[in-house]
């Protein structure tokens, strides 16, 4: 009768990288810098639209630096918690912050309210579009990279247990067994 015998295992001396799955990302100084940059270009834009070209008054002032610090502080909050949001609902949030500015910006340049929310829905949708797509090709299947997504279940409508490959009840591996209906004429 042959056993089997266990292998002495190799210490390792120095650290493993984490996992794609595991890494903690990093605050750096993009961080706030692109979220400032942007908040500091939406500011002076809407500044500027609101200028019209004429004297300049302290309530354009207040309005670009009220809307570019708006602007900057949702860029700063989604650039922290975008990695925990899954990916379909982080490129819609990015798709409603891209559309919600270029609509504000395109009301302030005397535009209806439909013809405003028209814009910012081509450009937010237009976003989501794209950051979804980005997502999507970049990110692998969170099933390969270890995460449990969800619970695996059976056409019978049960609940496979995937630590040793059953399903309760059945007397076969979960993934082994086909699933064939039944037809009518059969019982």
């Amino acid at each position: 009768m042959a056993t089997h015998a266990t292998m002495p295992v190799r210490r390792r001396t120095h650290a493993r990288a984490p996992a794609p799955a595991q890494q903690e990302h990093r605050h750096t100084a993009l961080a706030w810098a692109v979220p400032l940059v942007l908040g500091v270009i939406l500011g002076f834009w809407a500044f500027f639209i609101n200028r019209d070209g004429g004297a300049t008054t302290s309530g354009q002032i207040w309005l670009g630096v009220v809307s570019g610090v708006a602007f900057a502080a949702l860029c700063y909050l989604l650039a922290q918690v975008r990695w925990s949001l899954p990916r379909e609902l982080r490129a819609t949030a990015f798709g409603v912050l891209a559309g919600g500015a270029v609509g504000f910006l395109s009301s302030l340049n005397g535009r209806s309210v439909l013809m405003s929310g028209f814009i910012g829905l081509v450009v937010g949708a237009g976003t989501l579009a794209t950051m979804f797509y980005a997502y999507y090709t970049r990110e692998g299947d969170p099933r390969q990279q270890g995460e449990r997504v969800g619970p695996e279940v059976t056409p019978n409508g049960r609940e496979a247990d995937t630590a040793n490959g059953r399903v309760p009840g059945c007397r076969g591996p979960a993934r082994s067994r086909a699933y064939r209906p039944l037809s009518r004429g059969r019982r």
